[in-house]
C-alpha cells in the first residue's frame, strides 16, 4: 500500500485539493488550497471547485511556468447542513481530486481527544561482550536520515515537540534503547566491525541532547513517557506458552528501573506490551510494578473482550477475577494507527501534503460520534518513517498532520493529550473481565511459525528456561549466576530477533548460548562420583547402596535421589531429599532389595524440579539364593 491519496496527475501537471482544516462550523468560511506543481511546459487553465450541490465556489484561469511549485488560495463557504460533504477540483474539464469536510457545532460536544502513542524502541543490539553489531539506537538520532526537515526519527520527534507547543504526546522509549543512549553517553560505543562512537563526539552530544528533551518534556508533563520490560519480548507467549512468568515479572520489574534511571527519576506509570502481546497473566504483574494503563489493539483484543464492553473510543478498567488485581487499558484505532504505519510512501511535498490533510479528515470522521473520548493512534515511532521509500516526506507529512490538528483545537474540536493525563480527564467507567491471549497482528506466527527453524530456536529457549528452574531449585533460591543465565534470557527473547523478516538466529544463539553455558557450567559441579554395594547381594534381600555425591559449587544446594532399577527396589519406596554442603563429597546410603537375578544396572539420579541432574549407572550382580537343606 503506497498512500491514502495515490499521486494526481494531469499532462505532467501534479494538483491536489486539500482545506485550512477538516472540520468546520456550519456555513462558515474555509480556505480552499490548489496545491500545483508543474512538470512539464508551460501552461493555463481553467481552475473550477464545485460543491456537492453543484455550486461552484471558486472559477478562475490559472498560468503556472514549466517547474513552478505553486499553492493557490481561494475561500469557499461550507455548507449550512451537518454532516459529511464533499469538494470537488476540475482543471479544465477534468476531475483531478475530491477532497472531503464536516460541518459540526463545536459547542455540540466535548472536544475529542486524540492521543498518538509513539513506540520507540531498538533491541539491546550487542553481545556478552559489549560490543554493538547494530547502530539503529544512535543513527536514528543523529543521521540526517529525513533531511532536510530533520534528522534521525528519535531527534525529529523531540523538534516536532519543539516546532508545536500546543502538540501532546505519549512516547514509548524502550528500556534497551535507554541503555544504549546511556551507555553512549557514559563511556561511548565499540562496534563489532571496529567501529567506535566516542562520548565526545558530535553524535552521541546529539544524543544526550535528545535524551534530555524527552525527559524534559516528560517533567514538564507535555508528554508521558512509557516504560516497558527491558527487551522487546512478546510477553504473552512467554506467560501461556513457556509458563515464565517470573522471568516476564522481573524483566518489567528491571525495565521499570531503566526507565526512572535514565531519565532522572522520572515515574512510569503506563506500560508499552510489546507487539500488543498480551496475557491476563501480565495483569497482576503490571499492578505489583506500581504500573497504571496499557496501549491495546481494538480489532484483536477489544472487540474480543468480556464485561461491560462499549466502544474502543474510551479507557476501561481491566479487572482479573482470580487476582482481583487491576490496570487500565486504552484500546487503539488498528485501522488508522496501521493506515499510519504502512500507507506513507510519498513522492513529492504536495502529495504528502494532501495525505496529510486526508489523514486528519479521517480523525476529525471520529468526532462525529459523541461518544468518542479519545481516539488512540499507537503505532512504531521510527520504522514508519525509516521504512518508508521516501523517509524525509514522512516527515513533512507529520508535520502538516499535526499543523491541521491545531488548527481544530483552535476550534475546540479536538486536543492531542497524552496518556496520563487521559487518566485524570476520562476516568475509565466500565470494567472489562478478560482480553484474550493474542498480539497486534492477531496471531504468535510471525515469531513462530513463518520460519522453519523458529520452532528449533522456542525448543532451545524453552530448555534454558527449564535448566534455569532446577538450578534456582537446587541452590534453593538465586546468585550472581543465575541472574546472569536470565538477562542472557531476554536479549535471547527480544521479539525484534525472531520477527519472520529480520530473523536473527545467530543473535538468539549468542544469548542462549550464553544463558545455557552459565548454568550447565554450574550445574555441572554436581555429580555423583561412586554408587558402592555394602554386603552381598541375593534374590530377596536386602543390602545398602552407599552413594557418594560430590557438591563442588559454593553454596549449599538441595536436590531429590532416586533409585531406578528392575533388579533393585528402594527399600521405602519414597524419594529422598537431601542437603549437601558446600565444597564437600557427602555419603548417602539407601536400603535396597534385590527383586531378580543376575547382573543388574542400577541408576541413581539427582532430581531437582521434576528434571534429572546428574546420573550414575552401575552393574550389580544378584546371585540366587538356594533353598535350605531337606533335613
Amino acid at each position: 500500500m503506497a498512500s491514502i491519496i495515490p499521486q494526481r496527475h494531469l499532462n505532467g501537471l501534479e494538483a491536489y485539493l486539500v482545506l485550512d482544516k477538516p472540520l468546520y462550523k456550519p456555513g462558515s468560511e474555509a480556505k480552499a488550497h490548489v496545491l500545483l506543481e508543474n512538470k512539464g511546459v508551460e501552461r493555463s487553465f481553467r481552475l473550477r471547485i464545485i460543491d456537492e450541490k453543484g455550486g461552484v465556489q471558486v472559477d478562475k484561469n490559472i498560468s503556472i511556468k514549466a517547474g513552478e511549485r505553486l499553492v493557490d488560495i481561494s475561500p469557499v463557504s461550507t455548507l449550512e447542513d451537518t454532516g459529511f460533504h464533499k469538494l470537488r477540483l476540475y482543471l479544465d474539464s477534468t476531475l483531478i481530486d475530491e477532497v472531503g469536510y464536516i460541518t459540526g457545532d463545536p459547542a455540540s460536544r466535548r472536544y475529542m481527544r486524540v492521543a498518538f502513542v509513539w513506540h520507540n524502541h531498538q533491541a539491546p543490539n550487542y553481545g556478552p561482550d559489549g560490543r554493538f553489531h547494530a547502530d539503529w539506537a544512535f543513527t536514528y538520532v543523529h543521521k540526517d536520515l529525513l533531511k532536510p526537515y530533520g534528522l534521525g526519527p528519535y531527534h525529529y520527534h523531540t523538534t516536532l515537540l519543539d516546532n508545536h507547543p500546543g502538540y501532546s504526546a505519549t512516547f514509548n522509549l524502550s528500556p534497551s534503547l535507554l541503555y544504549q543512549w546511556d551507555a553512549a553517553l557514559k563511556k561511548g560505543v565499540d562496534f563489532k566491525d571496529g567501529r567506535r562512537l566516542d562520548k565526545g563526539s558530535r553524535e552521541v552530544q546529539l544524543i544526550g541532547e535528545t535524551l534530555e528533551k524527552y525527559a524534559e518534556y516528560a517533567r514538564s508533563g507535555r508528554i508521558d513517557v512509557l516504560t516497558s520490560v527491558y527487551a522487546h519480548t512478546i510477553l504473552g507467549f512467554l506467560t501461556d506458552t513457556l509458563n515464565a512468568q517470573d522471568i516476564v515479572a522481573e524483566e518489567v520489574e528491571y525495565g521499570a528501573k531503566v526507565t526512572r534511571e535514565v531519565l532522572g527519576g522520572f515515574e512510569p506509570i503506563g506500560f508499552w506490551t510489546p507487539e500488543m502481546a498480551f496475557s491476563m497473566k501480565l495483569v497482576r504483574i503490571l499492578q505489583e510494578n506500581r504500573l497504571e494503563y496499557t496501549i491495546l489493539d481494538d480489532a484483536n483484543h477489544f472487540y474480543y473482550a468480556e464485561g461491560e464492553r462499549s466502544t474502543p473510543y474510551e479507557p476501561y478498567i481491566l479487572l482479573d477475577p482470580g487476582t482481583r488485581s487491576h490496570i487500565q487499558v486504552f484500546f487503539r484505532d488498528s485501522y488508522l494507527s496501521n493506515v499510519m504505519s504502512f500507507q506513507n510512501n510519498f513522492t513529492s511535498e504536495l502529495h504528502a501534503w494532501r495525505n496529510a490533510y486526508e489523514f486528519a479528515y479521517m480523525i476529525s470522521s471520529k468526532w462525529v460520534d459523541k461518544n468518542t473520548r479519545i481516539l488512540t493512534i499507537a503505532l512504531d515511532g521510527e520504522n514508519w518513517m525509516a521504512f518508508s521509500k521516501n523517509p524525509p516526506l514522512t516527515a513533512y507529512f507529520v508535520d502538516k498532520l499535526i499543523l491541521y490538528l491545531e488548527a481544530l483545537s483552535d476550534f475546540n474540536f479536538i486536543k492531542t493529550i497524552n496518556l496520563r493525563d487521559a487518566l485524570e480527564e476520562i476516568p475509565a467507567r466500565r470494567v472489562i473481565t478478560n482480553i484474550p491471549t493474542n498480539t497486534w497482528l492477531g496471531t504468535f506466527r510471525k515469531w513462530r511459525g513463518e520460519v522453519v527453524e523458529q520452532e528449533r530456536w522456542w525448543v532451545q529457549a524453552a530448555e534454558a528456561i527449564r535448566l534455569l528452574r532446577v538450578y534456582e531449585n537446587v541452590i534453593q533460591g538465586r546468585d550472581s549466576y543465575s541472574n546472569s543465565a536470565r538477562f542472557a534470557l531476554w536479549h535471547a527473547l527480544d521479539s525484534d530477533y525472531w520477527w519472520a523478516e529480520f530473523w536473527s538466529p545467530g543473535v538468539i544463539n549468542m544469548w542462549l548460548e550464553r544463558a545455557l553455558k552459565t548454568i550447565q557450567d554450574r550445574l555441572s559441579n554436581i555429580r555423583i562420583v561412586d554408587v558402592k554395594v555394602r554386603g552381598d547381594v541375593y534374590l530377596g534381600g536386602e543390602c545398602e547402596l552407599g552413594v557418594s555425591i560430590e557438591n563442588n559449587l559454593d553454596r549449599d544446594v538441595k536436590v531429590n535421589i532416586a533409585i531406578e532399577s528392575w533388579g533393585v527396589k528402594e527399600t521405602t519406596g519414597v524419594i529422598r531429599s537431601v542437603s549437601l554442603k558446600a565444597r564437600t563429597v557427602s555419603d548417602v546410603p539407601f536400603k535396597v532389595r534385590a527383586v531378580s537375578t543376575g547382573d543388574t544396572p542400577v541408576s541413581v539420579l539427582l532430581l531437582s524440579d521434576n528434571s534429572v541432574v546428574a546420573s550414575y549407572t552401575k552393574n550389580i550382580y544378584i546371585s540366587q539364593r538356594l533353598p535350605p537343606n531337606p533335613r
